[in-house]
Formats: C-alpha cells, structure tokens, sequence
C-alpha cells in the first residue's frame, strides 16, 4: 500500500467534543492518522487545546498543529452581522493561502486534505498552490429551496434565499469551479453537489457524517409524537411541521429543539392555527439529551428545503426512529434504502404528504447506523492510496 508520509489536513472545524462540522474534522484527523505516518492539521486557534488532549501520546507526537484566526474585529462582524460566518469563514479561507504557501515550501507534503466547511461556492486555499495534490470535500454546495416550497421561508427568509443565490452564483464561478479543476479528486456530501463538481474533477458522494454508538429506541414509545431537531432557520422549513400538525389528530404533539432567528415566526404560526398547546420550542441541548428524546418519540420530521448532509436523519435511524424528510439531496442520500419516508415535494399539497407520511410511518424501524468512525478510519487509506497512485502530474495543474 502506498503511504502518505507528510499530509496537510486542511480543517477549519475540528474538535472531539462537539458533532457537525467540528466532529467531522475531528473523525477525518483520526482517520488520516490511520493512513499517513505525519500529519500537519491547519485549523482554528480554539480547536488545538481539545485536539491536543484528546490525541493519544503517540498519535501526538505525529500531529503539528497550526492554528489560525483572524482579528478580534472580524470575530465580532461573524458574531453581530447578517452572513456574518460565511464572510468571516472567506477571509480565513484567503488569509491561509499564504500560509499553507509557506508550509508546503517548509515540508513538501505528498497530499494535502481539505475536510470541513468545504462548499462548491467557497475558495479553499489549497487551490492555489500550484504543485500540491489536494483532495477537495465532503463538499457541500450552495443548493436552493425549490420553487414550490418557497412560501414556507417567510419574508426575511425569501430575502436570505435571494442574496444567498446570487452569492452562491458568483462564489461558483470565483472560487467554487477553480477548486474543482485543482484538485486531484472530491468528495460531495450529496449526490446533487458530486453532479457540479463532476464535470471538472472526479467525484464521489461521501457524506462527512460521523454517529458515535447510540442506544436503539425503546419500541412502542412515543411520549413525544413529533420531533424536530436543528437551526431555527427559515430554509429548515419547520412551518411545514407545524401545518402538518394541524392536520394530524389532537394527540400528535410536535417538539423543536434548535435556536435560531425564525423561533418568533414559528411560534406566531403556530398560534395563528390555534396550535400553542400542541408546539413546544427548547433551547438547543446536549447531543446525550437528543439521542434520548429520539428513544421516545413516534417520528423525526426533518422538512429542510436544502442541506447538504443530514446528520440528525442518521442519528435518528442509527437509534430506530422513523424519519420524514422530503426527498431533496441530502437527505435523500442519507435515507436511501433505510425504508424511512421521503415525502414527494413534487406532489399537490406537500403538507398533507408530509401529514400522511407521519400517519404512516414504520414505528418498528430497524436500528442501523451507516455512519460510524470506522467509516472514515478504512476509507481514507485507500482513498489516499488510489489518489497518489493514480494521479499522474498533469492533474491538479488543470
């Protein structure tokens, strides 16, 4: 087997401690340590300290971490401004490009690894060092609400959903189609993404999801009836929810765990339809407190308009919970042949589908989880093996 002897693990998120993003680039450090003798992981500042005490003497002693932010300035325009994380995360992205420059001149890596918060709209440094072999993804892309399901964003989110277009347009055609054509391979988190990105790279889907070992689901529970778990954002969609509740019987209750800018909407909603006493909004909890709450509930509903990897959705069938989704990307990828229900958006009258869908759904759903760290821990040697091996010196110069 061909190995990787110096590797840059590109990592903007990376943390033990936390899912998502974080976690992801957490999982893909502890799988490139399986597939290369040296790694040199670039992250964020806060990351190091929890890395560095979560890795294990040995591992330590073949990881260099380098951190890298911006100014106390720019933290506070992520925090206070519309968009705020999408520009802060671009600057970092441009500020790197020297620095990753200066690394590769220091240690000539053989590969160099881009693997959180890559999206087919944002630069990635790596694109711009001329003589460095990168793999580019899980990428995720700047997909759409489609058409028909644009009134359940509201106001403000048609707004968002306008300007993010154009900027997913113009960030392809910048930064997005460049990275393509640089690297070596790709990852894409989802089926719609790996079609975009493959007419310039080759492509395959690999969602960055990472599910530690759960508790399957107690059968026959269901003291909650309806769970949502997410953002409160408009592009989530859960006025969808709450109008299928409308229509399901009195005993449904329906929970939303999340926080986010659309809470004050959904809960206007959800007086407007006389359904208060049905709704119930939480603050976001720990990720322990989640996967008990799937233990009881009848369904997880999961109505986002566009999500590039559906993290929650294999939570839920890694415990045995039933999913509704709407067969967009995403979540598609994730649920495909989990007999879980993709509601057809397609469809006259996609809230009574996503009704019915509730209605109907297998209660006695089989545990399976898709997604465990061993995952990523066997992929990425052959991955890496099959990339050096074939990637012959005309690629990544395109």
């Amino acid at each position: 087997m061909t190995t990787v002897r110096r590797l840059l693990l590109y990592a903007y998120a990376c943390d033990p401690n936390r899912g998502s993003e974080p976690g992801a680039g957490w999982a893909f450090l502890k799988g490139a340590l399986n597939a290369s003798q040296h790694v040199t992981l670039v992250t964020r500042t806060k990351n190091a300290k929890p890395v560095l005490g979560a890795l294990t003497a040995a591992e330590r002693d073949r990881v260099r971490i380098i951190s890298h932010d911006l100014s106390g300035f720019a933290r506070w325009l992520k925090k206070r401004t519309p968009f705020g994380t999408q520009i802060y995360y671009l600057i970092w992205q441009l500020r790197t490009i020297s620095l990753v420059r200066s690394l590769h001149a220091e240690q000539s890596f053989d590969l160099a690894h881009h693997v959180t918060f890559a999206v087919d709209w944002q630069p990635t440094a790596l694109a711009y060092q001329k003589d460095l072999k990168f793999i580019w993804g899980p990428v995720g892309g700047g997909q759409i609400a489609p058409r028909p399901l644009r009134r359940f964003l509201g106001i403000r989110g048609r707004l968002i959903h306008f300007t993010r277009r154009i900027a997913v347009r113009m960030g392809y055609r910048l930064f997005g189609r460049r990275a393509a054509r640089r690297c070596v391979y790709a990852l894409a988190m989802n089926s719609d993404v790996a079609a975009v990105i493959a007419r310039n790279a080759p492509t395959e889907v690999f969602p960055n999801i990472v599910v530690p070992p759960v508790k399957r689901r107690r059968q026959n529970s269901c003291e909650i009836s309806i769970l949502g778990v997410g953002r409160l954002e408009p592009w989530k969609a859960w006025s969808i929810a709450i109008e299928a509740l409308k229509l399901l019987p009195t005993e449904f209750r329906l929970m939303l765990v999340g926080g986010g800018p659309d809470r004050q909407r959904l809960l206007r909603l959800a007086r407007r339809l006389e359904l208060t006493d049905r709704v119930t909004v939480v603050d976001p909890i720990p990720r322990a407190e989640v996967i008990r709450l799937m233990s009881e509930a009848h369904c997880l509903i999961h109505p986002t308009l566009h999500d590039s990897s559906s993290w929650v959705a294999a939570e839920a069938v890694a415990v045995g919970l039933p999913v509704v989704a709407l067969n967009l990307a995403g979540p598609r990828d994730v649920l495909q042949n989990t007999g879980n229900e993709l509601v057809d958006w397609r469809r006259p009258d996609v809230v009574g589908n996503v009704a019915h869908a509730v209605l109907t759904v297998r209660v006695n759903t089989q545990a399976l989880n898709l997604y465990p760290q061993e995952r990523i821990t066997h992929f990425l040697p052959s991955l890496y093996e099959r990339v050096l091996t074939e990637s012959g010196p005309e690629l990544g110069s395109r």
